[in-house]
C-alpha cells in the first residue's frame, strides 16, 4: 500500500513540474508584444512593492527614532500605497 501512494505522489510531482516548466518556457518563447506586456506588469509590481517597502521601512525607522508606537509606520505605508498606485497608473496609462 505504501508503494502505491509513493507512485501516486511521484506522478503528481512529475505533472506539476512539467506544468511549471512549460509555463516558464512559454514566458521565454512568447511573441515580443506579449513579452512587453509581461515586462510592464513586472515593472509595475516592483514599483508598488518597492515604494511600500521603502516608505514602510522609513516609517519604522522614524518610529524607533522618535519613540512613538506606530504613527510613522502607518504614515509611511499609506504614503507608499499612494506613490505605488501613482506609479502603477503611469504604467497602465502609458501607450
Amino acid at each position: 500500500m505504501g508503494s502505491l501512494s509513493i507512485q501516486k505522489h511521484d506522478t503528481i510531482i512529475y505533472k506539476w513540474s512539467n506544468t511549471i516548466s512549460a509555463e516558464v518556457t512559454s514566458a521565454f518563447f512568447m511573441p515580443k508584444n506579449q513579452q512587453n506586456g509581461l515586462q510592464k506588469a513586472i515593472g509595475a509590481s516592483y514599483s508598488v512593492l518597492g515604494s511600500l517597502a521603502l516608505f514602510g521601512i522609513g516609517g519604522y525607522l522614524l518610529d524607533r527614532q522618535a519613540g512613538s508606537e506606530r504613527f510613522w509606520i502607518i504614515i509611511g505605508l499609506l504614503l507608499g500605497v499612494v506613490i505605488g498606485l501613482y506609479e502603477l497608473s503611469k504604467y497602465i496609462l502609458k501607450k
